[in-house]
């Protein structure tokens, strides 16, 4: 379920909420809902769109400004930022990553739930280490997003689904 928009630093945020319902059988204090971390939403929201049919945060992707200074951008995963003096990725005003780290910008391809499939844009850095930037259900706009931001990094761009 989608919360409020929320205005933090001068941005829109969205702010996602789960209520998780109790087993039938617990009494006394978990009885009450709990709210689950919204890194752990994002994370998961792929699979359980897959199984549930719909996700638990909404994906979506904005570049708010892209100057010769940085190119910004408001994403379901947070707020980037790509500074280009610095050579830098910003996410939520904290580094994630030196542009000489990354290896490339990988589009992958899932399985919606809603008939529809979604595209996720990751900054590869090794096996193991990856960096979701956004998802979105608009191939074309993975596709723009993922050439700009290769051009950004000056890496290659990889594409881990040829099905069509």
């Amino acid at each position: 379920m989608m919360g409020p928009l929320a205005k933090e630093c001068g941005t829109w945020r969205r702010i996602a909420q789960i209520k998780v319902e109790p087993l039938p059988r617990c009494v006394g204090p978990c009885r009450k809902s709990m709210n689950i971390p919204r890194h752990i939403l994002v994370r998961l929201s792929p699979l359980i769109e897959l199984v549930s049919g719909q996700p638990l945060v909404e994906p979506f992707v904005d570049i708010v400004a892209n100057d010769d200074h940085r190119l910004h951008l408001l994403s379901s995963y947070g707020e980037f930022i790509f500074d280009k003096v610095d050579r830098r990725v910003l996410k939520d005003a904290v580094t994630v990553a030196v542009f000489d780290e990354i290896d490339s910008v990988d589009i992958d391809l899932f399985p919606g739930g809603r008939g529809q499939r979604s595209w996720s844009i990751v900054l590869f850095r090794g096996f193991v280490d990856r960096i979701t930037v956004a998802r979105t259900y608009d191939d074309g706009e993975a596709s723009v997003l993922g050439s700009k931001l290769s051009g950004v990094l000056g890496c290659k761009i990889v594409s881990l689904s040829l099905r069509r």
